[in-house]
């Protein structure tokens, strides 16, 4: 994914991104200008592009919403009704099982809560959300 892609975020009722991350930045999959075959983006850079009201916003990474401070990923993301991160490392496995379980249990009805609860199981980091959290789909 690109920059301009992850910029593009607020018009999705549900926008997700799993990726090596930090409180203030990312690292996206594709180049914005070609040159290289990854890039790295800033949450300033989301915050000035989010601007529409709505949904449910999710950097899975590590340490994402460690801080919820200016310029972080929870700041950036502040316009979602719920926007939620990791605040510690997560492996690339169990963050992928992570998400697969949330959004089973979103499908299904389910809040944001319930369903960051029901993919954590009863030993399993979870999300750290922000906001709305008896959001559903």
């Amino acid at each position: 994914v690109t920059k301009e892609k992850v910029k593009q975020m607020d018009e999705y009722k549900v926008s997700a991104i799993h990726t090596h991350s930090s409180p203030t930045d990312i690292y996206l999959s594709k180049s914005s200008n070609g040159e290289k075959n990854w890039d790295r983006m800033y949450a300033y850079e989301l915050k000035s592009a989010y601007t529409n009201y709505n949904g449910m916003a999710l950097i899975v990474g590590c340490s994402s919403f460690k801080n919820t401070g200016l310029n972080t990923w929870a700041d950036a993301t502040s316009k979602a009704n719920v926007r939620g991160g990791t605040t510690a490392d997560w492996t690339k496995v169990y963050g992928r099982t992570f998400i697969n379980k949330y959004f089973s249990s979103m499908g299904s009805g389910n809040t944001a809560a319930y369903a960051n609860n029901y993919a954590a199981g009863s030993t399993g980091p979870k999300l750290t959300l922000l906001g709305n959290t008896g959001f559903k789909l």
